[in-house]
């Protein structure tokens, strides 16, 4: 007779909780740490994290009660919503001194590259609407394109401005309860046993405020407004095995796993033509995702620090070990001459939706639903809300990745790096990269141990 799983649903509490259950980047605690015990198996990619969450100006005054407060400019990114509140997701194993299995930097760079690339407008607009306020931007063949962005931004400042004065009184009425998904590579693996872990941690490092917000130098009480979070949990469906599961996994003398992970690094343009070398040191790196921002945008009320910009690519080549590889892949532009420098790389290129969508390991006519389109990109770059992505597969026939142990990984990046603000000059722009890469572990002599 075969044995059945039961399955169970588990609300986690933080393990280092306040004694108000309250976080925030400024005013409070800002690392939330969720602990998961060593018995079952964790649905990894059903996991969500749920809290309340409220926004607030400089003194202390819920942005909804700001006089006029749904016509004044503030905003916050409409694809990525309550999911630009975490910085740094880390996710580790409770034994083996606490082995990191994944440490994703600048998450909201990664969490838009995959909402914005694999779902459509309608999609952000339904689904991820629901479960954290999202909206995608689509096209229209009239003139009026630039309403329908400010009707995204309309949309997503309800999200940030729940007035206290509205009638009858409601219980925490500026605040939003949400329950989002966490995007990284392991909880988008296969179930993971949390015995051969001996459990889980994640770590949520919060983001500084002015990452998440957005405002004109109008809005009075701008400069210091923050976001805090009460009640986080971390929601883990988990299946539970039988004692004769239990028993039989323990008495195997090695036992094996395999799951997806993001390595995040952070790099700058400091100059036009600019080649930036990778040592990651990781056995199987199957793809890259790179996004850009100009650096002087980052942490600043003023400018939307979490939009992906175009640099004003000329060129884009990558390499292993100093030779171009993939062979067949690069960017560069032709010499049509009515280009501008903003454009030196035109958006609507159809190899920005073929690249980045590489770096899934889905090739374009398998793509149904795309917020990544040309027309998209191309309106909405000026105003920083384009999903600009550029990307690669290295690996798009066995899907088990090239080593860089010893091997390097570079990039040459010719870009103009035209400054959003002033198109009479540049400006350095971060650039963002995202390897994904498949992991091999195996628990043998009380350790867990990569497999070579």
């Amino acid at each position: 007779m075969s044995a059945q799983l039961l399955k169970r649903y588990l609300s986690v509490q933080p393990s280092n909780a306040t004694a108000t259950d309250v976080y925030s980047y400024s005013s409070g605690q800002s690392l939330i740490r969720f602990d998961l015990g060593n018995q079952g198996i964790l649905r990894a990619d059903d996991v969500r994290l749920s809290f309340d969450i409220e926004f607030l100006d400089s003194t202390g005054t819920p942005l909804g009660d700001i006089a006029n407060a749904m016509n004044q400019p503030m905003e916050i990114d409409e694809y990525l919503v309550y999911q630009s509140i975490i910085q740094t997701l880390t996710i580790s194993s409770r034994a083996y001194s606490e082995r990191v299995l994944e440490r994703i930097q600048n998450y909201p760079h990664l969490a838009k590259h995959i909402i914005a690339q694999l779902h459509d407008p309608t999609q952000c607009t339904t689904q991820f609407g629901h479960e954290q306020g999202s909206r995608g931007i689509g096209h229209r063949t009239d003139t009026g394109e630039r309403l329908s962005i400010e009707g995204g931004k309309k949309s997503t400042r309800k999200l940030i401005a729940m007035p206290t004065n509205v009638g009858a009184a409601v219980v925490d009425s500026t605040k939003r309860q949400v329950s989002m998904r966490l995007f990284s590579g392991l909880f988008l693996s296969d179930p993971i046993p949390l015995d051969l872990t001996d459990g889980l941690s994640v770590e949520l490092e919060l983001a500084d405020d002015s990452s998440v917000l957005t405002f004109a130098n109008t809005v009075p009480g701008y400069n210091g407004a923050f976001y805090r979070i009460s009640s986080p949990r971390l929601e883990c469906p988990i299946d539970l095995e039988t004692d004769q599961q239990v028993a039989m996994n323990r008495a195997m003398p090695q036992r094996t796993m395999s799951f997806l992970s993001y390595a995040s690094i952070y790099d700058v343009l400091s100059s036009s033509n600019t080649t930036l070398v990778h040592r990651l040191g990781l056995r199987k790196v199957l793809s890259v995702l790179i996004s850009f921002v100009p650096t002087k945008f980052q942490k600043n009320y003023l400018k939307r620090s979490l939009a992906f910009y175009n640099p004003g690519i000329r060129k884009l080549v990558f390499f292993r070990n100093a030779q171009q590889y993939p062979l067949q892949y690069t960017i560069q532009t032709g010499k049509d001459s009515t280009l501008n420098t903003l454009q030196t790389f035109p958006q609507t290129s159809g190899q920005v939706v073929w690249n980045a969508q590489s770096a899934f390991g889905r090739s374009t006519p398998d793509v149904g639903s795309s917020c990544l389109q040309p027309s998209t990109i191309k309106q909405a770059n000026a105003v920083g809300q384009s999903p600009f992505s550029v990307g690669v597969s290295f690996d798009e026939v066995s899907s088990q990745g090239v080593q860089t142990l010893t091997d390097n990984l570079s990039v040459e990046i010719d870009a103009t790096r035209q400054d959003p603000d002033d198109a009479t000059t540049d400006t350095p722009f971060a650039a963002m990269f995202f390897y994904l890469t498949r992991v091999d572990v195996v628990q043998a002599g009380g350790q867990l141990v990569s497999m070579s």
